[in-house]
């Protein structure tokens, strides 16, 4: 019995050794499983799912795992194997280029015509199948202010929808700021809906710059935000900010100068006439008498008063599209300024001291501001080069630099806001000699001038 248990003992033994060497065999004929997430296959980055924005270029390199072997590597789309022929914007790049173990996906300038699952395959040394790696790209159009029109223009009074075109995909969603956010409803000046921003009543007060805010959701993890200023401009028909007549002097063969503003949007544009009850245009035969000076914000009308008739008043009209304004200015008739009455005093070698005489009561309605004296040596000097010196308003001035002992002629006008006036008689005094030691000093000067001469002369000769 021993013996019998002794053999069958060893008997079982041999029999378990030889179950574990075909176990062992049996296993290593089998192939070689990887875990499930690891194929043979790597991409970098690894993500299975990529959203990229339109115009963006990246790379995706799928390569053989190290450690192992494997061969026809490639890049699929839709069935379609991607190559330079097909790429649509998208290259490979192989490495190393005969046999390669890594490929890489190049994508330039992404569209969404790029959108899509793209498939990684090779076939795996120790795997029965051709094995992949895939990663589904979503493209999306990022939010685009192109078609926005930046600078709008509404009609005061009116219900003006302010626009904000803002283009992407997925759609952006649109809110609107003036400082602050606008509410989307419950605001009485403000509406925001579908085709923009609503403003009621407009005026003047909501001319400025509101900002167009767009947020975009891409996918459950990514959002975008931009925002755009545009500007309103209200537009108003014209006004003046002074709507009282303006008076305006002026005597017969003088000029009148008169200029017009006003405010509005458009910029008005002006004209001038007479006004009789309403506006009346400036006959042409008085044209050649006016001279017009236009700004963008102004106008100037420069008239000469020729006749009597034209003491009147103007009329200068403001125009836009969306109105009229005028502004009447009254021009009266006034007298000449008269000439003024002056006497000298004591004169010297180089000066001339005038003493005018304020007339005792003021010529009409505007004010003597000044004097305007015109002088000439008497004997050597014409009226067309004579010397023009003008004078505030004062009772004694002084007329410097003159000849001595030269006879001069003097002639004065007064100076009203209006203009000149006529001028005075002509009245001629003398200025005195130079003093015996100013004299005997001119002569030493004059005798070594010409000593220095003849000295000039004679070595010049010599020479």
């Amino acid at each position: 019995m021993d013996s019998l248990w002794t053999n069958t003992s060893s008997s079982r033994q041999l029999l378990a050794l030889a179950c574990i060497l075909i176990g062992i065999s049996l296993v290593s004929a089998q192939p070689t499983k990887l875990p499930s997430h690891h194929n043979g296959l790597e991409l970098q980055p690894s993500q299975a799912k990529r959203t990229e924005e339109q115009g963006r270029g990246f790379v995706v390199t799928c390569r053989i795992a190290d450690g192992m072997k494997g061969s026809n590597l490639r890049w699929t789309q839709g069935g379609q194997e991607i190559n330079a022929a097909n790429g649509k914007r998208i290259s490979l790049s192989k490495r190393p280029s005969d046999k390669p173990t890594s490929i890489v996906l190049i994508f330039d300038n992404v569209t969404t015509e790029n959108a899509g699952v793209y498939t990684c395959s090779a076939n795996i040394e120790g795997q029965p199948e051709e094995v992949h790696r895939t990663f589904d790209l979503s493209v999306y159009s990022g939010i685009n202010y192109d078609n926005v029109k930046l600078s709008q223009s509404a009609d005061i009074g009116s219900d003006y929808v302010m626009t904000c075109n803002v283009e992407g995909e997925p759609k952006p969603m649109v809110s609107w700021r003036r400082g602050t956010p606008i509410p989307s409803n419950g605001h009485e000046k403000f509406k925001v809906h579908a085709e923009g921003l609503t403003i009621r009543n407009v005026s003047r007060a909501d001319e400025g710059q509101y900002d167009c805010d767009a947020t975009q959701m891409v996918g459950d993890s990514t959002s975008n935000f931009k925002r755009k200023a545009i500007s309103l401009v209200v537009n108003y028909p014209p006004e003046f900010q002074d709507k009282n007549a303006e008076i305006h002097y002026s005597f017969l063969g003088g000029e009148v100068n008169l200029t017009c503003q006003a405010e509005g949007e458009p910029q008005p544009e002006y004209d001038w006439g007479y006004y009789d009850g309403s506006f009346v245009d400036i006959p042409l035969t008085e044209l050649k008498n006016r001279e017009d000076f236009s700004d963008p914000s102004r106008t100037q009308l420069v008239k000469n008063m020729s006749d009597a008739s034209q003491f009147r008043e103007l009329v200068c009209r403001a125009r836009n599209q969306l109105g009229t304004a005028e502004k009447i200015y009254r021009v009266i008739e006034v007298d000449q300024p008269a000439p003024p009455n002056f006497t000298f005093g004591k004169p010297s070698s180089h000066q001339i001291r005038i003493h005018v005489n304020p007339p005792e009561k003021q010529d009409g309605p505007l004010p003597t501001t000044g004097y305007r004296a015109v002088i000439r040596p008497k004997h050597f000097g014409a009226w067309e080069n004579a010397t023009v010196i003008d004078f505030q308003n004062g009772t004694v001035h002084i007329l410097d630099s003159l000849f001595h002992n030269t006879e001069y002629d003097i002639k004065l006008a007064s100076r009203n806001p209006v203009g000149l006036g006529q001028f005075s008689d002509v009245r001629t005094i003398t200025t005195s000699a130079v003093s015996g030691a100013g004299a005997q000093s001119l002569t030493s000067f004059t005798a070594l001038c010409i000593l220095l001469a003849g000295i000039l002369l004679t070595t010049g000769v010599s020479s």
